[in-house]
């Protein structure tokens, strides 16, 4: 079983018009309870799984041993991990008492995820460990840059750092600060790029240097500029200091941002090919 965060690092910054991406519903709770008492009948298992739930809270499994007694302790401690908040470890214990106890039943467990509106399915990957997969409705509003992120030398140290801020802004991107700053850093991050590529201190110097050497389509690179100049002049205030406020929806920001990376990518291409 792989950890649900080294799956989805990016999780808080999915999004989906019908499902629930960062939180665990009280239906899927009662289903779930409902299909772990419906299914197990052996006192033992039973509290086995009882104790795996009470790892993740943590607290005390309780000290019952028969039924109806042990009904009662798996109903105190999985309201007890619910009340917790915390999504990646609630996602972990469903993903091990699965794996555990009901691995001929995923798609049983799929059903109750499905009807409580859970944006994830579980599926065992080619080495035939459970895992957790995205449904087709989510989207990551993270996704071009982490491809970009995955291209760029590992020694463009500023171009990463850049990029991992940007991510952690998406998260909150419903904050119109924090996509606006989320679109600076991808742009900071280009920026970043662009220096490294042409040796350059200057971004507009930069883009003048790679047009001039033939490094790139120049009308991609000049995009560069157009990005750059929307970014400084029209929307003054998405660098700090500046009192006028702009405002840019969430559709606009995410446009400016695929674009900004898409950029990267390119110019990662065209370094990498030599």
């Amino acid at each position: 079983m792989t950890d649900f965060i080294e799956l989805h690092k990016d999780y808080k910054s999915y999004t989906s018009e019908k499902y629930y991406t960062d939180e665990i519903t009280r239906d899927f709770v009662e289903a779930f309870k409902g299909f772990i008492m419906g299914h197990i009948n052996n006192a033992g298992i039973f509290k086995n799984i009882i104790s795996v739930i009470a790892k993740y809270v943590p607290c005390d499994p309780g000290t019952n041993w028969g039924f109806p007694w042990l009904r009662q302790d798996l109903d105190d401690v999985i309201w007890n991990l619910h009340r917790k908040n915390r999504f990646p470890r609630f996602m972990n214990c469903i993903a091990e008492i699965t794996d555990e106890y009901f691995k001929d039943k995923i798609d049983e467990i799929n059903e109750i995820l499905e009807d409580s509106l859970i944006g994830y399915v579980l599926s065992i990957n080619s080495g035939h460990d459970l895992t957790w997969e995205i449904r087709d409705d989510v989207e990551s509003r993270t996704i071009t840059v982490s491809e970009a992120l995955g291209e760029i030398p590992f020694t463009y140290e500023n171009t990463a750092q850049h990029l991992e801020q940007a991510k952690e802004q998406l998260s909150r991107i419903d904050n119109p600060r924090a996509r606006k700053d989320a679109l600076r850093d991808c742009v900071s991050a280009l920026e970043a790029h662009l220096k490294y590529l042409s040796g350059k201190d200057d971004f507009r110097a930069a883009v003048t240097e790679l047009v001039a050497q033939n490094i790139g389509n120049k009308k991609i690179l000049r995009d560069s500029l157009t990005i750059w100049t929307f970014v400084h002049d029209d929307v003054p205030d998405i660098r700090h200091g500046h009192s006028e406020s702009i405002s840019m929806e969430k559709e606009e920001v995410l446009y400016y941002i695929d674009r900004t990376m898409s950029l990267i990518k390119y110019l990662s291409r065209i370094n990498s090919r030599g």
